[in-house]
């Protein structure tokens, strides 16, 4: 990671993000005078509109109410919440990790009822389970749309590409 990092942001690579963090700026200015009172809004918008567009080559996002400001944003709050100490009991009860997604130890319903109590013991398991998916295939989805650029360039305009971190060539 230090390595892909040091490459990425290198002096000389960062050089190239001057025109991504312009035309950010200017959306920026032009955001808080049409709406000065929703600065932090605006901040997380350019947050997740530069390091998308420097790390995945996306054009810049306009919007705060963009899906994908929205998406990374719930994504850095889950991140949070289960990095804070205490928030999950398997930090206390290691053992807990192996008890099963779906458990049917403890009661005597079926497995798969929606009423069944036993759904309830490994929550926070099927809920990591289940943001993995997510947030994988979003992350995914945005490191394969800069593979094709990369193996296909050909359709796209001379010149695209160049200040995606994934873009750069070993």
């Amino acid at each position: 990671m230090r390595r892909a990092a040091h490459e990425g942001l290198s002096k000389s690579v960062v050089e190239s993000f001057k025109t991504p963090q312009f035309n950010e700026a200017v959306l920026l200015a032009s955001g808080l005078l049409d709406q000065p009172a929703t600065l932090d809004n605006h901040l997380r918008r350019v947050a997740a509109s530069m390091i998308m567009s420097v790390t995945y080559d996306t054009p810049p996002i306009v919007s705060e109410l963009d899906s994908g400001v929205k998406a990374v944003n719930e994504f850095v709050a889950r991140l949070t919440r289960a990095a804070l100490p205490g928030a999950h009991f398997v930090e206390f009860f290691p053992w807990m990790r192996h008890i099963p997604s779906r458990c049917g130890v403890f009661c005597n319903e079926p497995i798969l009822s929606s009423n069944s109590s036993c759904f309830r013991l490994a929550k926070w398991k099927r809920d990591a389970e289940y943001w993995y998916e997510k947030d994988s295939a979003m992350f995914e989805s945005l490191f394969n749309s800069v593979r094709e650029k990369l193996v296909c360039p050909f359709p796209q305009k001379v010149g695209t590409m160049t200040h995606a971190i994934f873009s750069r060539r070993a």
